[in-house]
């Protein structure tokens, strides 16, 4: 695990809540979000200590061996925990993603329709105008020539 792929999560992150600000979002995907934005903050707390404390393994290595062995274990294990919480940090941000992508999806079909609907009634309101607009010349011709007749 790198700090580059920490900060692509915290990226990821970033880049759904701006979507989710873009849509109308359902408490689910909100609550997702929250329980997303928090698993990375404790995967990037949890990255800095390992990485302080192999930083400090690796600087001041102990003087007894045994116990170094012992500690570069324990940090193995803690990474390898950092592995799995990556994971799951990084599959719950892709689930919301989808959740995001459906709800594009169903405000983009419905805006489609809306658009569609819209065109028709400018349509409608167009001819209706175009009527209105004939028959007050017509009116006003036909009011003229009833005018020199009489």
């Amino acid at each position: 695990m790198t700090a580059t792929q920490v900060r692509e999560l915290n990226d990821f992150l970033r880049a759904l809540e701006r979507y989710a600000g873009q849509l109308s979002t359902s408490g689910s995907t909100t609550q997702s979000i929250d329980a997303a934005q928090s698993g990375a903050r404790e995967l990037s707390k949890a990255f800095d200590s390992a990485r302080d404390e192999y930083e400090r393994l690796v600087d001041f290595p102990a003087d007894n061996d045994v116990a170094a062995e012992k500690e570069k274990e324990e940090l193995r294990k803690r990474i390898d925990r950092l592995w799995n919480h990556y994971d799951t940090v990084k599959q719950s941000m892709l689930h919301v993603g989808d959740d995001l992508l459906r709800t594009a999806a169903a405000e983009s079909a419905s805006a489609s329709q809306l658009a569609k609907q819209c065109k028709q009634l400018s349509y409608t309101l167009y001819i209706l105008g175009t009527l209105i607009i004939l028959y007050g010349r017509a009116k006003s011709v036909f009011g003229a020539k009833k005018t020199h007749v009489d």
